[in-house]
């Protein structure tokens, strides 16, 4: 994260990629594919966009819409490079540029997300965000992104609830790791 916000952005995607590798969080692929973005490497974004969203199957369906659509404007930016006549055409029409379409530029801004890892002992203890009306967010263990300030619930059938306030930033990977105690009876 600290390469990417000092505009290293190929070191930063190589960086996000061995972090994937060595763990696999998939926001290591939407990261490294931003890097890519911003790098102008269409080919290596739209790769890493589409295993982001292959491999983070809950993404929001607004999150869902905006890769999709970056996917599909690089890949116009993509065929529209490589039908540009070369730079030593004559007539062949206007001179090949490096500047992105505008299309490309026209795309909403974009940001490195932070990850939150949440664990648990026992596995698959039911997690809730901010409260427990709503349906849960997942199972431990669990990866994802989040934004802002949330409490974190964490419930097992035969163990005590538990609960941690947390501040999500972009610029750290924040790890919560909960032991459940058995109830007493």
């Amino acid at each position: 994260q600290g390469l990417f916000e000092q505009q290293q952005f190929d070191e930063a995607a190589e960086s996000f990629v061995q972090a994937y590798e060595a763990r696999k969080f998939a926001a290591f692929l939407y990261n490294a594919a931003l890097s890519y973005e911003k790098a102008r490497n269409w080919d290596k974004a739209v790769e890493l966009y589409k295993r982001y969203l292959e491999e983070q199957p809950n993404v929001g369906e607004q999150e869902r819409k905006d890769i999709e659509e970056r996917i599909r404007v690089f890949e116009e930016e993509i065929k529209r490079k490589a039908t540009a006549p070369p730079p030593d055409a004559v007539d062949g029409g206007p001179p090949p540029t490096d500047e992105p379409s505008d299309d490309v530029k026209n795309l909403t801004e974009a940001k490195i997300r932070g990850l939150i890892v949440i664990e648990s002992r026992p596995q698959g203890a039911y997690i809730y965000l901010d409260d427990k009306k709503g349906d849960p967010l997942g199972r431990t263990p669990w990866n994802g992104t989040l934004d802002g300030e949330h409490t974190i619930f964490i419930e097992a059938r035969g163990y005590k609830p538990r609960e941690r306030k947390i501040s999500a930033v972009v610029d750290k990977v924040v790890i919560l790791d909960f032991t459940l105690a058995e109830e007493d009876y």
